[in-house]
């Protein structure tokens, strides 16, 4: 039985990324019988000569450009995994302990961890501060921590709270959140993540491949789908989703006064507005 399922996808352009996932999970210690990589691939080929050589258990569903909610589910109708990894295709698992993930999920339906900028490894992403102590992460800790990339969750539980809502998550309506979402359907299904510190997973600096102007797009982008969120489970969770609005917008205003990047942090603020408004 495959145990577990890391789904990818891409739009190409991004060969040395995508070797650099790829390695890092058949340089590891995970038995090829145990895990699968389902590869959304929307590159119209850009990958077939590397692809042709690696020695992974990969299922490869060609596709044409889609958002990224829609082609994680279109993987997910596929998997055989009993725990699924929503990877990038730039994440770097060099590091990752599988084996410690194996007794996690003998407990836990949900397992998070912190994500690290690659190669190095060694500042968090993003600038957030992930907790140095195992504990049950709490809703606030949903919205900062539980990434895509930093979060495995056993395959039938997000089949059951409806997998992926395709409205948000890049290249969709709302550009961001997807995963909020997913976790937040799942704890008020009555599960919680389980957060260890002795997992990570690596990832590039944020958009260090794009120009500043596609930066701030990409954000407003974003706050639309985060603010929207927000909105989403402001009743159904206490109004603790508006506590955290208010914290981003707070410190985004703390940047548009005093940071060189204001642009950046008035497209941010303006789609938390647009997304709530």
């Amino acid at each position: 039985m495959i145990k577990y399922t890391f789904i990818a996808t891409s739009q190409g352009g991004r060969l040395e990324f995508f070797k650099r996932f790829i390695l890092s999970l058949s340089n590891s210690k995970l038995c090829i019988a145990d895990y699968e990589i389902i590869f959304v691939d929307q590159s119209g080929g850009y990958y077939d000569d590397f692809l042709a050589i690696t020695n992974v258990n990969i299922n490869i569903i060609e596709s044409k450009k889609i958002a990224l909610s829609k082609a994680r589910n279109l993987a997910l109708e596929s998997a055989k995994g009993e725990y699924v990894f929503f990877s990038d295709d730039d994440a770097d698992y060099s590091n990752f302990d599988f084996k410690y993930l194996d007794e996690l999920v003998q407990t836990y339906e949900v397992v998070s961890f912190p994500l690290f900028i690659a190669p190095e490894g060694i500042k968090h992403y993003g600038n957030r501060k992930f907790p140095s102590h195992t504990k049950f992460l709490n809703v606030m800790e949903v919205f900062s921590l539980c990434l895509s990339l930093s979060i495995v969750i056993k395959r039938d539980l997000v089949i059951d709270v409806g997998s992926f809502n395709e409205e948000f998550g890049a290249g969709a309506i709302y550009g961001g959140s997807e995963e909020t979402d997913l976790i937040l359907r799942i704890y008020q299904s009555g599960y919680k993540a389980f957060y260890t510190p002795d997992l990570s997973v690596m990832h590039p600096q944020e958009y260090i491949d794009i120009n500043y102007e596609d930066k701030c797009i990409k954000f407003h982008n974003y706050a639309i789908g985060y603010s929207k969120i927000c909105r989403k489970y402001a009743i159904s969770l206490n109004f603790i989703p508006i506590f955290e609005l208010l914290r981003v917008t707070f410190y985004s205003l703390g940047g548009l006064l005093f940071s060189n990047e204001k642009k950046f942090y008035y497209q941010r603020i303006k789609g938390f507005l647009n997304g709530f408004f």
